[in-house]
């Protein structure tokens, strides 16, 4: 089918059929790639050697050829931590441990005003000012709230 939309280019048909093709196979690959290491990782939860279950095809991060970083020790003021599981208890609890010691802010410093002003004074300009403004307006295709871009405010000078 490719080497057919590579000669006829100028077929619609043919490239919305291919670019449905396309996706099902991509999403098809997907799929069996899950299921692939879905059941790899099952059949091997109880193997010492998991590492290389998972690691098969150089899963072990870009770049790494397939090796596997791991955390072996951790060392926190002094302590030197080597079971996996106090490591972890670690790292769960430190955003915790963290957060208590971040004093409280005072009332007084997050207090909203009483009341919202209504009413503002718009200062006198000049058709000019109006101008300058317009023309340092950056050049984007995103619009306003009233829905008119700025090349349009740009293009018409003479408003």
């Amino acid at each position: 089918m490719f080497k057919r939309l590579k000669v006829n280019q100028s077929y619609p048909e043919l490239m919305n059929q291919y670019n449905e093709y396309s996706k099902q196979i991509k999403a098809d690959i997907k799929k069996r790639k899950l299921e692939y290491y879905r059941n790899r990782i099952t059949q091997s939860m109880n193997n010492p050697k998991m590492r290389k279950t998972v690691n098969v095809g150089g899963y072990g991060g870009r770049g790494s050829g397939g090796s596997w970083n791991s955390i072996d020790k951790i060392t926190v003021h002094e302590r030197e931590m080597v079971d996996g599981e106090e490591i972890a208890k670690f790292f769960t609890n430190i955003g915790k441990k963290l957060a208590e010691k971040i004093k409280q802010p005072l009332e007084e410093n997050v207090r909203l005003p009483d009341r919202v002003v209504d009413s503002f004074v718009l200062k006198p300009t000049t058709p000019k000012e109006v101008m300058k403004t317009i023309k340092s307006l950056k050049s984007k295709k995103s619009f306003g709230l009233d829905g008119i871009t700025t090349e349009v405010l740009k293009k018409n000078d003479e408003l």
